[in-house]
């Protein structure tokens, strides 16, 4: 059997209770309110505008007291005088007559450094870097004297540029720079024939 469910009926009792606390509430409301017949006097605004403002005589002056005040301003001068902190060291300054004496009496070359190859690698250095300065010699030869877009003429400067570092290479002994820089002229070349 299934429980039934309570039906809610008030009690007369808490009817009483809830109808005594209302009657508080509402006297508690009266008796902060203040009394109905006893009204604070209200000022009747109609007479603001008839108001006249009493203004002080003003006393009388004598002309010297009358004149303005001297007021001094003391300005100092700016100062123009800006200073920043060195970021740099001071360069070292070098009497006239001592430059003969720092002057080198032969030019000193600039060390190359280049890795140790053997001679087999270095044979075949020698081998690739010429084949890629040869293709790129040929694609450049395909060129000719064409009408090249701006872009197309930047690439072939570069090629040209390209070979003439990598001849200055291998010239000097460096052939792993001069097989990088030929290299690199011989994709550029391969670039622009294919552009064209």
């Amino acid at each position: 059997m299934m429980p039934r469910p309570t039906k809610f009926f008030p009690v007369a009792g808490s009817v009483a209770s809830r109808a005594a606390s209302l009657l508080a509430m509402m006297a508690a409301v009266a008796g902060i309110s203040g009394c109905a017949s006893r009204r604070a006097p209200t000022f009747p605004f109609g007479a603001v505008a008839l108001a006249h403002p009493r203004i002080p005589p003003k006393p009388a002056m004598d002309p010297a007291e009358m004149s303005p005040p001297d007021l001094a301003i003391s300005i100092p001068p700016p100062n123009l005088s800006v200073s920043f902190g060195r970021t740099v060291p001071a360069r070292p300054r070098i009497p006239a007559g001592t430059t003969a004496d720092l002057t080198p009496e032969a030019p000193v070359e600039a060390p190359v450094i280049a890795p140790q190859l053997s001679e087999n690698e270095s044979a075949a250095a020698r081998q690739q870097t010429r084949e890629s300065i040869a293709a790129a010699e040929r694609n450049l030869a395909r060129v000719g004297t064409r009408e090249l877009t701006p872009l197309q003429a930047d690439l072939a400067a570069k090629v040209r540029g390209f070979l003439k570092n990598a001849r200055e290479a291998a010239g000097s002994g460096d052939w792993v720079g001069a097989h990088n820089l030929a290299e690199k002229a011989q994709l550029l070349s391969e670039e622009l024939v294919r552009s064209l």
